[in-house]
């Protein structure tokens, strides 16, 4: 007995191999997606400990200025009588009030830097968790 194969088998062969070519063409193309998203997270991971460092400087920078405001408190509870030293004192808290000022606006600066990159960070992170 000489069968032929149905005509839809032969049909769903041809269409199989061409799906079959286009899921490896995906593939392919996100291979190379997926190269391109481990640079991307290599250069996110540098920009993060960036940002860490940033915190590290401006925490020295507020124990800096701490340090010479008690410095400059100390100088002002030790003058009952600061005589000549009046305008140096003066001048010099009126740098402390600059100063304490720029800390403040850093200050404010980094904390919204920061809680925009967590909550971005944490979104990333819960869609692509999601995702798996």
């Amino acid at each position: 007995m000489n069968e032929t194969w149905p005509a839809d088998m032969r049909d769903y062969a041809a269409l199989w191999r061409h799906e079959h070519a286009a899921w490896l063409s995906d593939i392919s193309r996100w291979q190379a997606e997926h190269q391109a998203i481990m640079v991307d997270l290599d250069r996110l991971q540098k920009r993060v400990q960036d940002k860490g460092s940033d915190l590290r400087n401006h925490a020295d920078a507020i124990a800096a200025h701490g340090r010479i405001l008690a410095e400059h408190m100390q100088q002002i509870s030790e003058s009952h009588d600061p005589g000549g030293r009046y305008d140096e004192i003066v001048s010099h808290h009126k740098e402390l009030v600059r100063e304490h000022a720029e800390q403040h606006d850093a200050h404010e600066r980094l904390k919204k830097d920061h809680y925009t990159v967590r909550a971005q960070l944490g979104m990333l992170v819960d869609t692509i968790a999601g995702a798996s």
